[in-house]
């Protein structure tokens, strides 16, 4: 018997509650859970899902562990989410994506490549039309740890 699932809205919902664990006050109170939403929210679009949501769904993984102090696998995630088709990413999420990559670069102690992927951030947001999206990627940015 076969189940209908919908992948779509598991993996926003996933997705969403990732989020919501990553910004919570006070810091992620279970990074194995957050690990967990980040993965079922990827394999969830990998069903469903196209090259954006593919790389956000890389982003995510890749933000998860940086967080967990794991450069390794968050530079991973990092560089395969650049590797998705951005041809029609807005600018602003091609900037998060190098943001992601920055980020999981800090955690692996890689403070120069950190630092050239913030600027090829910038340089994009600098084209980005739609200024809140801009803001929320700016925020973003400046949340990335400098040690």
């Amino acid at each position: 018997m076969a189940m209908d699932i919908d992948h779509r809205a598991i993996a926003i919902a996933t997705y969403n509650e990732c989020m919501d664990l990553l910004y919570r006050e006070g810091g992620v109170p279970n990074i194995n859970e957050a690990i967990t939403l980040a993965a079922t929210s990827k394999y969830h679009w990998s069903k469903v899902g196209g090259p954006q949501q593919f790389a956000v769904s890389d982003w995510l993984m890749s933000r998860v562990y940086a967080l967990a102090k794991e450069p390794v696998l968050a530079i991973n995630f990092a560089n395969a989410a650049l590797k998705h088709d951005q041809s029609d990413f807005p600018f602003w999420m091609q900037a998060s994506l190098h943001e992601g990559l920055a980020r999981a670069l800090q955690a692996g102690k890689f403070y120069s490549e950190r630092d050239g992927e913030i600027a090829i951030a910038l340089e994009l947001l600098g084209k980005e039309r739609n200024e809140d999206d801009a803001h929320y990627i700016r925020e973003q940015i400046k949340d990335v740890p400098r040690s």
